[in-house]
C-alpha cells in the first residue's frame, strides 16, 4: 500500500501519573509514530504525564477523533486499559496495546473487553501492517 492512508492513529504512553511533566520520550512510541508518518498515515501522540485528569485525558483522546488508538504499556496496565475504555466508549476505535507488559502477558491482555490487538515486540512493522489489514478492510466495505 502506499500514498495516503486515510486511518487516523493516535499514540498514547499513558504515564505513571498526571502532572509528571517528564523529561524522557517515550522512545517505542516515537518510532512507531515515525515509521508511519513515513508511510503517510496521519499520526498524532498523546502523553498522559503532561495532562492534570482523567477528564482532560477523556478529552483529549474524544477530541482526537481516531480510528486506532495504541498504547504502550510498561508497568502501567490500570491505566493503559482505562485509556482503552474510553477509546471504544468515545471513539470506537480500534485499541492496539503494546509494549513490555503486553508483550509478555499477550494471553493475559488480549481477553481484556477493550483491546482488539496485542502486540508482541517490536511494533513499527506491525502496528503499520495492522494499519494495512484495516485500511484494505475499510476498502473493501466501500
Amino acid at each position: 500500500m502506499s500514498g495516503v492512508v486515510d486511518l487516523k492513529v493516535l499514540l498514547v504512553s499513558p504515564g505513571e501519573s498526571f502532572d509528571m511533566k517528564t523529561s524522557y520520550l517515550p522512545i517505542g512510541l516515537a518510532y512507531i509514530g515515525s515509521y508511519l508518518q513515513k508511510h503517510g498515515v496521519q499520526v498524532e501522540g498523546l502523553d498522559l504525564r503532561f495532562l492534570n485528569s482523567w477528564d482532560e485525558a477523556t478529552h483529549s483522546i474524544a477530541a482526537s477523533g481516531a480510528d486506532v488508538v495504541s498504547i504502550g504499556a510498561m508497568i502501567e496496565m490500570p491505566r493503559a486499559l482505562r485509556i482503552a475504555g474510553i477509546a471504544k466508549k468515545h471513539l470506537g476505535a480500534v485499541v492496539v496495546l503494546g509494549g513490555p507488559h503486553p508483550t509478555v502477558c499477550s494471553d493475559e491482555v488480549i481477553r481484556e473487553k477493550n483491546v482488539d490487538i496485542v502486540v508482541v515486540g517490536e511494533g513499527e512493522h506491525t502496528v503499520w501492517e495492522i494499519i494495512e489489514a484495516l485500511e484494505g478492510a475499510r476498502v473493501a466495505q466501500c
